[in-house]
């Protein structure tokens, strides 16, 4: 290689990583800022008339949370069971679309198209429209709940409130586990069915020793997602309450709208800010522990 190309070379690398530069600072600025800056916030008694003057107090607000009775382990509680229902939920059911979809290969980009919808309309109004097919007054649920003669759902129960959360969480997101399944299946080989198929094997043998473990990693990868996304679900319960900071029996204040009353509410950044780091730490605990498990 003569010294010309070499330079070239040696230019072409430099500029490579001059160009990653941006990037890396974009980074830098909206991910690891603001995670020093909750763990830094933490450690201090603030609010936002306090803010440029915190008051350091080691590690008390971390301690009202986690060793003071309070709402921390309470939300954290209906965040988890929130998380297990509507992921366990959607798995299901978006498994259960793609395999009744994946045969109609004639009609499968209609059908595909009208089942994603709801994934695209704005989780906001996902919480006003079942805050109002729910209104107790012009409510359509109530309506026809009353008219068969049952107690409809309420915001004002514990249990009403959070099954209704749930259902609208599942109603949106189902259709994305139904994707990355639906994609998954596409990507089998076709191979090894049809000799399932020669050797006698029937439907059910075929899903439980074929295609089930060769979506392993599919479904692990959608589970994983949904997990830390259903982890930080803000906008359907705080619009189903307009704007408060969950239903009057707690059936809605999820992790996320605990953090926000904290903060904006009773102006507790630093309680807000310790919340936030437990949380983190959980999340970096429990994830890897759920790729294991699903082995991904």
């Amino acid at each position: 290689m003569t010294s010309a190309r070499k330079r070239r070379l040696s230019i072409y690398l430099k500029l490579k990583y001059l160009l990653v530069l941006p990037v890396i600072a974009v980074l830098l600025i909206f991910s690891l800022y603001p995670f020093l800056s909750q763990i830094y916030l933490s450690f201090y008694s603030v609010s936002i008339r306090t803010y440029w003057e915190p008051t350091f107090v080691g590690f008390d607000n971390y301690m009202s949370q986690l060793v003071n009775p309070g709402y921390f382990w309470r939300s954290l509680g209906i965040t988890i069971l929130f998380v297990v229902i509507v992921v366990l939920s959607e798995l299901l059911l978006g498994l259960g679309l793609a395999l009744l979809i994946h045969p109609l290969s004639r009609v499968t980009k209609i059908i595909t198209s009208l089942v994603v919808m709801p994934m695209f309309v704005a989780p906001v109004f996902v919480g006003a429209l079942g805050r109002l097919a729910f209104h107790s007054i012009v409510g359509i649920v109530p309506y026809y709940f009353n008219f068969i003669g049952i107690s409809p759902p309420s915001l004002t129960r514990f249990f009403d409130a959070f099954a209704i959360v749930c259902a609208l969480d599942i109603w949106q997101w189902t259709p994305f586990i139904f994707l990355i399944v639906h994609a998954g299946l596409m990507s089998l080989p076709q191979e090894i069915t049809d000799a399932a198929k020669v050797d006698g094997a029937g439907g059910w043998n075929q899903f439980r020793h074929i295609t089930l473990p060769l979506l392993r990693t599919v479904l692990g990868v959608a589970i994983i997602f949904r997990t830390m996304d259903a982890f930080r679900t803000f906008d359907i319960p705080y619009v189903l309450n307009q704007g408060g900071p969950g239903s009057p029996v707690g059936g809605t204040t999820t992790i996320s709208i605990l953090i926000y009353t904290m903060m904006l509410h009773y102006q507790k950044i630093g309680d807000a800010s310790a919340i936030v780091v437990v949380l983190l730490i959980f999340l970096n605990l429990m994830i890897p522990r759920i790729t294991k498990y699903l082995g991904i």
